[in-house]
């Protein structure tokens, strides 16, 4: 049992370092303003993704063959940020043909697919919503997967005002609301327009026993950031066009 809930740690830690590296960038570097430009939109769920705003129930646990046996190869230092193709090329020449066609320069789930094979899990493990209020004031509620007290995964709810700079303001809310919290709950804080949508999935991909796992950082459904480790390499993508190979 003891080596049980380690293992079970070690995946946690494994996916929590890649979510966090870019959980407060976004909550606290996206103003006000830029928000007004974004469509309104509706939380969604495709196919077996697990989203917070579709579900009250207890989340499933974390992917549990989220790949931890290889490290990254440090010694290969980025040569500077290139495209996805060539940042492919660095990290995976014998791959490189499985991107297909590249016309249309967007970060897409179903590319990654080609690369690195299908995905076995697809689970959204973070999901952060952005209000605009009447009076122009702005809310943001932030939805996480954590580890609880038992060693299982739960939802844990945070809610924020943001100030003058577009900085986050944490505002406290009951005990209760925060582990779990039920639809009823969530949409008690789900108050005014919502003007951003960012989720973040946690993908473990199969590929002739070749497993390969990472994020997608979404925002209000397009692919916006990834960060895919396979076979001891591993593949940043802020956008098409600033990508590395680590």
């Amino acid at each position: 049992m003891a080596s049980r809930r380690s293992y079970s740690r070690a995946i946690l830690i494994g996916i929590g370092l890649i979510v966090l590296v870019g959980v407060f960038n976004f909550i606290r570097s996206l103003p006000p303003s830029s928000t007004a430009s974004r469509e309104h939109t509706q939380p969604y769920s495709n196919g077996n993704i697990q989203s917070p705003s579709t579900s009250a129930t207890t989340p499933a646990p974390l992917p549990k063959d989220f790949p931890n046996s290889s490290e990254e190869s440090f010694s290969h230092l980025p040569t500077g940020f290139s495209t996805m193709s060539d940042a492919v090329k660095q990290c995976w020449p014998k791959r490189a043909d499985a991107l297909g066609s590249l016309a249309d320069q967007a970060l897409d789930i179903n590319r990654l697919e080609h690369l690195f094979g299908p995905t076995s899990t697809r689970e959204s493990v973070e999901e952060i919503e952005h209000y605009r209020l009447a009076d122009g004031s702005e809310r943001r509620l932030v939805l996480s997967i954590e580890e609880g007290e038992d060693n299982k995964s739960q939802w844990q709810l945070r809610f924020f005002g943001v100030d003058a700079e577009g900085l986050p303001i944490p505002i406290s809310i009951p005990e209760n609301h925060v582990k779990n919290p039920s639809s009823a709950i969530l949409a008690s804080y789900r108050e005014g327009e919502r003007v951003r949508t960012i989720r973040r999935l946690a993908l473990v991909f199969n590929l002739n026993q070749l497993r390969s796992a990472g994020t997608v950082t979404e925002i209000d459904g397009r692919v916006e950031e990834i960060q895919i480790r396979s076979d001891g390499r591993l593949l940043h993508c802020a956008s098409f066009d600033r990508c590395e190979c680590l």
